[in-house]
């Protein structure tokens, strides 16, 4: 792999993770009745993801944005009031320019955080398994309630929220391009995570380790399972993102991925911000 990062780059590791979320919301949009209200828009090469009943961020996100489409800024920006929803803006630097964070911010946006973006050469990455007290192997297709589970307590999520959980996500047990994980501690569920393979490029997606078995290598491991699985697919390129600094960010390093780039969160100035 030629691991010198150039625009070309950039966009392709953008371009496979706006696949994932394509991939993941056309599944919850297949679901009988559209029950979490979601639409897929395009603006030009720009896509608005949006999901009515999910009005978190995860789901209502605007990607691929750049400066072509900036006379279309106003019209997403309206596309999200109309659904009463508040979206963030993604922003690549491969593709930011003055003139576009200006425009931003002209329509009541600010940047709010930074997003790491990852990639690494697969074989390069994959190391060996040291602790026998870890196992990971693949989620079975009934165990999605435990999926729920470890991933709501996780991230100190509601249990309200379990059963959406759940089902969000075995929507896509029959889809090829997805495979979901579980890690064991002892023989003791302890976290999970998935990965997803887009034409070239394979995207480690959500992890999660319950509380009381962080700082055990759990998520190194499950890191090492999903390219071990994704390497016998016949990948070669993996990618994945984290937050600045984060944990995550630093096991994805330790296993041999480097960062790509630092992506910008764009969010809406509300009233409360302008009180500030």
């Amino acid at each position: 792999m030629n691991d010198v990062m150039s625009i070309a780059l950039a966009v392709k590791l953008e371009q496979s993770e706006t696949e994932m979320l394509s991939s993941r919301m056309q599944a919850f949009k297949k679901i009988a009745g559209n029950p979490m209200g979601v639409e897929i828009c395009s603006f030009g090469n720009t896509i608005a993801f949006l999901a009515k009943m999910m009005p978190g961020p995860a789901f209502n996100t605007v990607r691929g944005l750049g400066i072509d489409d900036i006379d279309k800024i106003v019209t997403i920006i309206n596309h999200y009031d109309s659904k009463k929803i508040s979206p963030q803006f993604v922003i690549n630097p491969a593709q930011v320019s003055k003139e576009l964070c200006f425009e931003l911010s002209r329509n009541s946006l600010c940047q709010t955080s930074f997003h790491s973006m990852l990639y690494g050469s697969i074989d390069q990455c994959m190391g060996q398994h040291t602790n026998k007290s870890i196992v990971c192997r693949k989620l079975g297709k009934n165990e999605f309630d435990l999926y729920a589970e470890i991933y709501i307590n996780s991230f100190g999520m509601p249990t309200s929220l379990q059963e959406g959980v759940a089902q969000n996500n075995s929507v896509l047990s029959d889809e090829e391009q997805w495979q979901f994980f579980i890690a064991e501690w002892n023989g003791e569920p302890a976290g999970v995570a998935v990965v997803f393979t887009d034409k070239s490029i394979a995207v480690l997606a959500s992890a999660a380790t319950l509380p009381e078995y962080r700082g055990r290598g759990i998520h190194r491991e499950l890191i090492q399972a999903r390219l071990e699985h994704v390497f016998l697919k016949g990948y070669r390129l993996i990618s994945g993102q984290a937050a600045f600094g984060s944990t995550s960010q630093k096991n994805m390093e330790r296993a041999g991925m480097k960062i790509a780039y630092t992506k910008s969160i764009w969010t809406e100035i509300t009233k409360k911000d302008h009180l500030l």
